[in-house]
């Protein structure tokens, strides 16, 4: 998966760095697998990938 921007309040953020901490509130826009998003989308609700 490669995250190519976050956005946020203060706007979008293109080529985010590795070492970027993510916020709550935060959308992040990535190109991955249709198993790697719906990992992502369990882990952004809490819930179970089981």
């Amino acid at each position: 998966m490669t995250v190519v921007a976050v956005h946020s309040q203060a706007g979008t953020e293109p080529l985010v760095p590795d070492t970027r901490t993510l916020a709550a509130g935060e959308t992040l826009y990535i190109i991955a697998k249709p198993d790697a998003v719906r990992r992502v989308e369990a882990a952004a609700t809490g819930a179970d990938t089981d």
